[in-house]
C-alpha cells in the first residue's frame, strides 16, 4: 500500500472549492512525488472551472505539466465535452500516451510498482468522483479521497463502469531518470 498525503492537508483555497475532488486528487499525487506548486498554478494546469470542475484528461495534463510521467486510460467516451477536446490536444502536444481502459489487476500492478493511479467513478450518491488509489487487496480497493476510504472490489467495479463513467484512470509516476521517493526504495 502507498502512503499518500491526506487531502485535508491541501491549502484551504483548494479544499473550499466547489467540485474539489479532482483538484485534491492531483494535489495528493504531486505532494506524494514531492512536487510543490501554488494553488493558482495547479488550478491553471488542471483547467479547473466552477461549472465543470476538472476532467480526467485535465488531471493527466496537469500532472504531466508538473513533470510526472503520465498515461491516460479510458474506454471510448461518446460524450467528449468541447473543453475536453482542447485538453486531449494539449495531452498530444505533451507526448502523453492515451490508451485503452485497464482492469483492476493492472491498477494493482501499477500501485505495486510505485505509480499512483487516479480513478474516476460514480459514488453511491450518483455523482462523479476522483480519488487516487493507495492499494488494492483481494477484496477491497483503498481510495483515500473517498468518503468511505475503502470499497469492495465488486462495488468499485460497478461504480467504475456506470454509464457516463468510461473506466478512466490517470497513471502517474516519477520520470524514469528520477530516483523513487525514499519510502519506495527497497532496503538492501
Amino acid at each position: 500500500m502507498i502512503r499518500l498525503p491526506a487531502w485535508s492537508d491541501a491549502p484551504a483555497p483548494l479544499v473550499t472549492l466547489d467540485g474539489h475532488c479532482g483538484v485534491l486528487a492531483a494535489w495528493v499525487v504531486l505532494r506524494h512525488f514531492h512536487i510543490r506548486t501554488s494553488s493558482a498554478s495547479l488550478l491553471r494546469s488542471l483547467r479547473y472551472s466552477r461549472k465543470w470542475g476538472v476532467f480526467t484528461i485535465g488531471i493527466a495534463v496537469a500532472l504531466a505539466e508538473h513533470g510526472l510521467e503520465v498515461v491516460f486510460h479510458s474506454d471510448p467516451d461518446p460524450d467528449i465535452h468541447p473543453f475536453e477536446r482542447a485538453l486531449y490536444a494539449r495531452a498530444r502536444r505533451l507526448g502523453m500516451s492515451v490508451e485503452p481502459a485497464i482492469n483492476i489487476s493492472r491498477l494493482s500492478t501499477e500501485v505495486a510498482h510505485g505509480s499512483v493511479p487516479v480513478v474516476f467513478y460514480r459514488t453511491a450518491a450518483g455523482e462523479g468522483h476522483f480519488s487516487p488509489v493507495a492499494g488494492i487487496g483481494s477484496r477491497r480497493i483503498v481510495l483515500p479521497n473517498d468518503v468511505e476510504g475503502r470499497l469492495s472490489i465488486a462495488r468499485f467495479r460497478r461504480a467504475w463502469r456506470q454509464t457516463g463513467f468510461p473506466r478512466q484512470v490517470v497513471i502517474a509516476s516519477r520520470p524514469a531518470a528520477a530516483a523513487p521517493p525514499e519510502h519506495v526504495r527497497s532496503i538492501a
